[in-house]
């Protein structure tokens, strides 16, 4: 049986997304170039394609800034970081294209461009465009990705009381000749090792003799969900999860480990979550 590795690189969707946006960052820049040409054509002026290309460093400017933009609300997740990082992200836009247009006219170029008349060019021309990429780019990582309220402690959960003591509390692993008292509360995840499993805890792991469907019973229905075939998750150890657009989810965990959420077992896994308190959707 072929089992998902728990470090997941990157997935084929951001991949394909990524792709995408630098295509249509270039194809951006082709239009700039092509409109330039047009109007020189049509005003009968010298089109200097240099210079067309230097002020088309509006378009791929956007590549970093978007990244860099996503990667923060992965880090904050939160509703009140978005207004603040899209106002920022605009903010940066419309400084480092002057910017990069007066560093690079300065040294390559005979003319060079002031940083305060593009400056002020740019937010004439573009600021409507920068309010709309950037606000988008807020969409799409809200649609793809849950955002939560508010900081809220992760132990805020519903308990049922007529099966809160039926769980185990230590799992006792063997490492030779001794014997070894692992808490349950402090497993992160449990991934299938056929015919064993592994507990996983922080930076260690042990093996132990038993499979993922004779330990689930065992543990706290309120802690342990069934993630995949091959993993449950400690829910307190999940910091976020984000669609994957095909029914299975990526959850990502404190250490930082990210496991596979399988459609089949979502439903489970939501119902734990949202119970805690954890996430509006």
């Amino acid at each position: 049986m072929t089992e998902s590795h728990p470090h997941i690189q990157q997935s084929n969707v951001v991949s394909l997304n990524t792709k995408w946006c630098v295509i249509s960052l270039l194809t951006s820049i082709v239009l700039t170039l092509s409109v330039d040409y047009a109007e020189s054509m049509f005003k009968n002026y010298t089109f200097y394609v240099t210079e067309s290309f230097l002020f088309s460093s509006f378009w791929w400017l956007f590549i970093p800034i978007i990244y860099l933009q996503q990667e923060i609300f992965k880090r904050c997740p939160y509703k009140y970081c978005l207004l603040p990082v899209l106002l920022i992200s605009i903010l940066i836009h419309q400084l480092t294209y002057p910017a990069t247009v007066w560093v690079f006219s300065y040294f390559f170029y005979p003319h060079t461009f002031h940083f305060w008349q593009t400056f002020e060019y740019g937010f004439n021309e573009y600021i409507m465009v920068d309010l709309v990429v950037f606000a988008a780019s807020v969409g799409y990582f809200v649609k793809t990705n849950p955002i939560r309220t508010q900081r809220q402690p992760p132990v805020a959960f519903h308990k049922n009381p007529m099966r809160e003591n039926m769980h185990t509390e230590t799992i006792w692993i063997t490492e030779g000749s001794k014997r070894i008292p692992v808490l349950t509360n402090e497993i992160l995840y449990i991934s299938a090792s056929s015919p064993y499993v592994q507990l996983h805890i922080n930076e260690r792991k042990y093996l132990y003799k038993e499979s993922l469907k004779s330990l689930m019973p065992q543990l706290d229905p309120n802690t342990f969900v069934r993630v995949h075939k091959s993993y449950i998750v400690n829910i307190r150890s999940v910091q976020s999860f984000q669609s994957r657009l095909n029914g299975d989810y990526d959850i990502n965990l404190i250490n930082g480990t990210q496991i596979r959420l399988s459609r089949n077992y979502s439903k489970a896994f939501k119902d734990i979550w949202t119970g805690g308190h954890r996430l509006t959707i």
